[in-house]
């Protein structure tokens, strides 16, 4: 069980405003395509806050990628986390 979030929910949106800035996509649009306020979706790119299966599942859509593209990199991160922790 991760018993901190923070890690994990920061990188996943920093793949989503990464893919997103991929396709020269502003936060507006993308929040306009998805029908989520801004303000949300700001916070789910910022780590702030814990996003829905459907709302990572409407986002990926959007873009037009699988949404299994918003987790890479992250075993990497918790590895290093855990490599600290144990340190």
């Amino acid at each position: 069980m991760i018993s901190n979030k923070g890690p994990f929910l920061e990188k996943l949106g920093a793949n989503i405003r990464r893919f997103r800035k991929e396709r020269n996509m502003s936060l507006d649009t993308l929040a306009a395509l998805c029908d989520y306020e801004k303000a949300n979706l700001s916070r789910i790119e910022s780590g702030k806050t814990n996003a829905t299966v459907y709302t990572l599942y409407n986002i990926s859509k959007v873009m037009g990628i699988e949404m299994c593209k918003f987790f890479e990199g992250y075993n990497d991160a918790r590895n290093a986390e855990d490599a600290a922790n144990a340190a």
